[in-house]
């Protein structure tokens, strides 16, 4: 059996040493990584609080409280049973809310602001328009036309910047098929029933299309306070009767999606 002299000594202690080491080395490469992540979601929050804001109280609202928010203007099962029994075939299904004019109202959602209509697609009208609450994109159509109604809104902003729609679209993720939205343009209510949502690439001008049916397009930044993608939420109209909506005088086929934040 080999004695292990001072050399051999030496250089076990050199190996353990020199792995220690390596050992600390990657324990302060990860522990600088979660802290930089740290700092980024701190300051990421910090940033877009008002749409957190928003979120949490919603979330407190209907999830926490278990009280979800009722749309009353649809008609109970009572009220459709006696319609049934009574051989009603020409009855207005939706009671049109009290809302001002020119503004949008989706009561799941806790969503009532003002609309600006034919904003052009061009940041500085954009962003003006969005401080005074969500836009029309002129182009698209305008309720009572045949076509995509495109509105479009903040899912955030920045913290500094203080507007009272900073974050008016953040929570239309949580709408969900049969949700109401109801516009009013001019003095007539419209009102759209939601079929369908989905996420899109930034890129992804189909959304701004004109559409055969008489469509209402809701989108807005995704992830909230970004730009990477857009949250999008598809309605039809269903009072008015849409057979009566006319055609748009203008259609514009755009380039780019407008930048919401």
């Amino acid at each position: 059996m080999k004695t292990l002299d001072e050399n051999d000594l030496e250089k076990i202690f050199a190996d353990k040493k020199k792995n220690f080491q390596i050992g600390d080395m990657i324990t302060g490469i990860i522990w600088k990584v979660v802290l930089f992540a740290g700092i980024v979601s701190v300051c990421y929050v910090a940033i877009n609080f008002y749409g957190f804001k928003d979120k949490i109280q919603y979330w407190y609202k209907t999830d926490f409280q278990a009280k979800p928010v009722v749309d009353k203007s649809e008609p109970t099962m009572s009220q459709l049973v006696s319609v049934i029994e009574k051989k009603q075939v020409a009855v207005k299904p939706i009671i049109q809310p009290d809302m001002p004019e020119n503004s949008i109202r989706i009561p799941t959602v806790n969503i009532d602001a003002p609309i600006s209509w034919r904003v052009n697609n061009l940041p500085k009208e954009v962003s003006q328009g969005l401080s005074k609450g969500v836009i029309q994109v002129n182009g698209t159509a305008l309720p009572g036309e045949k076509g995509n109604v495109y509105i479009t809104g903040h899912s955030s902003n920045y913290v500094w910047i203080r507007q009272k729609y900073n974050s008016i679209f953040s929570n239309i993720s949580k709408l969900v098929v049969g949700d109401m939205i109801y516009v009013k343009f001019g003095t007539e209510v419209y009102v759209y029933k939601v079929y369908d949502q989905k996420i899109v690439p930034a890129n992804d001008l189909s959304i701004l299309d004109p559409t055969n049916e008489s469509r209402l397009t809701l989108a807005t930044c995704w992830p909230l306070g970004t730009s990477l993608k857009r949250m999008v939420v598809l309605a039809n109209q269903i009072y008015p009767s849409p057979a009566k909506n006319k055609a748009p005088k203008e259609i514009i086929r755009f380039t780019k999606l407008p930048g919401v934040r």
